[in-house]
């Protein structure tokens, strides 16, 4: 859909929603810099989209995306029309269904409705695991799966999520489910789009190329954040945690932990690195290598080790696709209803979140 289309549709539902507005907010369940996000009852008879198939909505617990519109003269933001455009054009089983959105007048903000997820992975990881990565390996394998999938099919279609990370991926309670969720910093790709923005993805899942300033990056850049959501499961807590001395986020510091594990470039490893806007001579100053495996609990799966390590190189070139991580080893044996199976593991087994 373009975003032309995207525009008419939008202001359709506009014009239908200005004496009911079918949402009741519950709770907040989320938020961050382009919206927040709640739990919330839908009256889904009071929505008109179209689906007159789809019954099953009414008066549904749902999650609902509020998009605060700043100034309603200038009408809809290109952001909030790209997100809204590749929700609806997006199918998957491992990506989050828009299932209607409308717009409040009064309030100038934009609701978009999704199903309800009972947890988030960064919650389910810290109540499983206390930080110390003991989540059983058939749950990795699983949940590692499910996100390849959703970012494979991604990736097919040239879009970048760009905002990868534990806290948008979507659980329900037995981990049968797992969605992508949380599109406002997607992107199309491929088409003539001029510089890519350097300020996505959240900084401890943000690959080497964007923290050193490169507008021209791709794929490889999901990548780098899918290894760093393995190991985090693996570990319990996040790969490199980059800082300043106050505590505040730090892409220089990020750059320079990653390279003192995993070992600073150099003109045979990333010839294009110290042409980064970025780039600082010092970094290479800090260069040693640590076996992943020694940031890793011993038991952890040597598989999920070495798949994690094929994702998290710092040329983005040498990077594995989203492809050829489905086809690593790691997932030979991957169970097709792992949760639903009364033989192997399930997230029923560790506590969930009401």
């Amino acid at each position: 859909m373009s975003l032309l289309d995207t525009r008419s549709s939008i202001h359709h539902h506009r014009q239908k929603q200005q004496q009911q507005f079918p949402m009741e907010l519950m709770a907040l369940v989320g938020e961050g810099i382009y919206g927040k996000v709640y739990k919330a009852r839908w009256h889904r008879r009071s929505v008109d989209d179209g689906d007159d198939d789809d019954d099953s909505m009414s008066e549904r617990i749902c999650a609902v995306k509020t998009i605060k519109l700043r100034d309603e003269s200038e009408g809809i933001p290109a952001s909030v029309l790209r997100e809204v455009g590749l929700l609806q054009a997006l199918h998957h089983p491992n990506i989050v269904e828009l299932r209607g959105f409308t717009v409040d007048l009064k309030a100038s903000t934009i609701y978009l409705v999704f199903d309800f997820y009972q947890q988030d992975l960064a919650r389910f990881i810290n109540l499983s695991t206390g930080g110390e990565g003991d989540l059983e390996d058939s749950l990795v394998e699983h949940i590692s799966h499910g996100v390849l999938e959703g970012v494979a099919y991604l990736h097919s279609h040239k879009i970048l999520h760009r905002d990868l990370k534990p806290h948008n991926i979507l659980l329900n309670w037995d981990c049968s489910d797992i969605k992508i969720a949380d599109f406002g910093l997607a992107r199309e790709i491929g088409i003539p789009t001029g510089p890519l923005a350097v300020d996505v993805v959240t900084l401890w899942y943000r690959a080497p190329e964007a923290l050193l300033g490169s507008t021209a990056y791709g794929e490889p850049l999901d990548v780098w954040s899918i290894g760093c959501i393995i190991l985090e499961m693996l570990r319990g807590k996040a790969f490199v945690t980059g800082d300043d001395n106050d505590g505040s986020s730090s892409p220089e510091d990020q750059i320079c932990k990653i390279f003192a594990i995993l070992g600073a470039p150099d003109d045979t490893t990333w010839p294009e690195a110290d042409t980064l806007p970025l780039w600082r001579s010092h970094m290479r100053l800090v260069s040693r290598v640590v076996p992943l495996s020694d940031v890793v609990p011993e038991e952890a799966s040597p598989a999920a080790v070495s798949l994690a390590g094929a994702m998290l190189k710092v040329c983005p070139s040498h990077r594995i696709t989203c492809e050829e991580g489905l086809a690593a080893p790691y997932f030979q044996d991957h169970l097709q209803d792992l949760c639903s199976s009364s033989s192997s593991s399930s997230c029923g087994d560790y506590p969930t979140l009401s």
